[in-house]
């Protein structure tokens, strides 16, 4: 198996998928970590990809979520969908969940458990283990209207309080780039629910409306949002709501 090192860990395997939950008592989420100045990204991704197709089939409720770190740009390729943003999100994860790095390919599920993205068994095992789990929270949020590039949602959930968050993710559901530099030069590398926006806001009572910016996308034709609601402490993800596409 192929390991890049890195200042701050090493790289590793995966990639990313959603589908659709039918049900809010149980779910799974997980969140990959990537870069395409990572040589073990792609490869990753791919398992990954495998792996959710076997949920899909099975219509289980689980959702991938594909954020691409900024930390490999300095390697000698910009990877077009990397953000800071994200970086710090991987980071704050790392942080809440005692481990001691970061790297790429990294996945967190359901904002509890953390493997290194070529545990592709530890994954299955665990993402099974959270499905056969079930909670009372429920979450709901619909697209109300879009006002000057701002899109407003109605949100519901079963529970509020200053320990909570909903973060909201504006979703790309696949794109590939020709790289040219880096470990990956050469390659046309293909990606899948890749997270272009997130936004996170709080949870002041248990219905509200919230306004997400998206003036930098004048173009979200296929976007979709996902969203969840989330323990701001521990990271522990209590409910999701099913996709958002029309907007």
């Amino acid at each position: 198996m192929k390991i890049c090192l890195l200042v701050f860990g090493f790289c590793l395997p995966v990639a990313v998928q959603l589908y659709a939950q039918k049900t809010e008592n149980n779910f799974a989420i997980i969140e990959l970590f990537v870069s395409e100045g990572c040589g073990a990204s792609p490869v990753a991704e791919k398992q990954m990809h495998a792996l959710l197709d076997e949920y899909g089939k099975l219509n289980k409720p689980v959702t991938l979520l594909t954020f691409h770190v900024d930390y490999w740009n300095k390697y000698g390729w910009q990877d077009p969908f990397s953000s800071l943003a994200f970086t710090r999100r991987q980071n704050n994860y790392a942080s809440a969940l005692k481990q001691k790095e970061v790297f790429t390919p990294q996945v967190f599920i359901n904002g509890q458990l953390a493997f290194a993205g070529s545990e592709i068994k530890k994954i299955k095992s665990e993402t099974e283990r959270m499905l056969k789990r079930t909670t009372k929270d429920t979450l709901l949020i619909n697209a109300d209207s879009t006002v000057r590039d701002t899109l407003w949602i109605s949100c519901s959930a079963s529970q509020a309080g200053p320990n909570l968050t909903l973060a909201v993710f504006l979703v790309l559901p696949e794109a590939s780039s020709n790289v040219l530099k880096g470990d990956n030069e050469g390659k046309t590398l293909a990606h899948k629910n890749i997270v272009r926006k997130m936004d996170f806001f709080p949870v002041p009572e248990k219905k509200w409306t919230a306004g997400i910016p998206l003036r930098q996308f004048k173009n979200k034709k296929g976007m979709y949002l996902v969203a969840y609601l989330q323990q701001k402490q521990t990271k522990k993800i209590l409910a999701v709501s099913k996709p958002v596409s029309d907007f």
